[in-house]
């Protein structure tokens, strides 16, 4: 490990150098000719390797480069093959995780409703390829880091727009599987991309949800958050983020005392995190104002509103 970071370190010095990086913006612009699919990709590879090296080059010689449209444009081409599709998006992933601002040209191709409706499609008709499926997800919770607000989260509009024409089931599938297996496939520091999705979905008033999800998968989310309070500590701060998801839930109203699977299992957590001395103040909160809107949650011997 010590020999990869050293030639890692080096590599990245190489490539700070001025006229080496007016070399790789030449090979960048290969991208945009008609050198051959397989070229693209294996650009598009090379690329991916040196953001990964060297974040500074993403930011300061890649996102405001053509690629980023070239990309968009391999992932539209009909007749690429997958791996050069799954090497354009992985570059992409890796400029949306830098988190910083792409021109406003690339940003609005990026988040319009006709890309995103050709990404959808691609996730729902991957074949049974699941390099293929994964990658695509991944692409859109990275994305989806990117908004704060469901209601203007091009995401969830297009969503909602091309949904009598793209069922999105294996889309939803696909996350609700990633849910349950507590995997974020994006390993973002600073929340969980797979929560944060579904709580876009649930944050417009449900109208995304209502138009995605079936009875039974708000059932199955809810077991799951059930199974996930009782299994983490009081003081684990992912435990915060599925609450905060199940108050989006249960506030939807789709939920209730009557088709609730987990109500027990539930008011036991409640319980648990109220009476724990430990017990972080935003989760108490959280719980608080579960139980106030939703007094079927409650019992005798909760200590409500401490």
């Amino acid at each position: 490990q010590a020999h990869v970071n050293l030639k890692c370190t080096l590599l990245a010095k190489v490539i700070q150098q001025k006229d080496v990086r007016l070399l790789l913006g030449d090979l960048m612009n290969l991208t945009g000719m008609n050198v051959g699919l397989e070229v693209h990709g294996t650009i598009c590879n090379i690329v991916h390797l040196l953001c990964q090296i060297d974040r500074d080059f993403a930011v300061s010689n890649v996102i405001d480069h053509p690629i980023v449209s070239n990309c968009l444009r391999i992932i539209q081409t009909s007749d690429n093959t997958k791996s050069t599709v799954i090497s354009a998006l992985f570059l992409l992933i890796d400029l949306l995780l830098t988190n910083e601002p792409f021109p406003v040209h690339s940003y609005g191709q990026i988040s319009n409703c006709v890309f995103l409706k050709s990404i959808f499609e691609l996730v729902e008709n991957n074949d049974d390829d699941e390099e293929f499926a994964l990658t695509l997800i991944k692409f859109l919770l990275s994305l989806n880091l990117r908004f704060d607000t469901p209601r203007e989260n091009p995401i969830m509009l297009t969503l909602v727009a091309v949904n009598e024409q793209i069922s999105c089931r294996e889309l939803m599938e696909r996350l609700i599987l990633l849910f349950n297996r507590g995997v974020d496939p994006i390993e973002c520091r600073t929340m969980n991309s797979v929560i944060k999705f579904f709580k876009d979905l649930f944050g417009d008033q449900a109208t995304t949800s209502d138009a995605l999800l079936f009875d039974s998968d708000r059932r199955l989310i809810v077991e799951i958050i059930s199974r996930e309070l009782a299994d983490r500590s009081f003081t684990d701060e992912t435990t915060t983020e599925y609450l905060s998801l199940l108050e989006l839930i249960l506030r939807s109203r789709s939920i209730t005392v009557d088709n609730c699977t987990r109500t027990e299992d539930l008011q036991t957590s409640f319980r648990a995190h109220l009476y724990a001395e430990n017990c972080l103040k935003e989760n108490r909160l959280l719980i608080n104002d579960i139980l106030r809107q939703h007094n079927w949650l409650t019992t005798n011997d909760m200590p409500f509103y401490l």
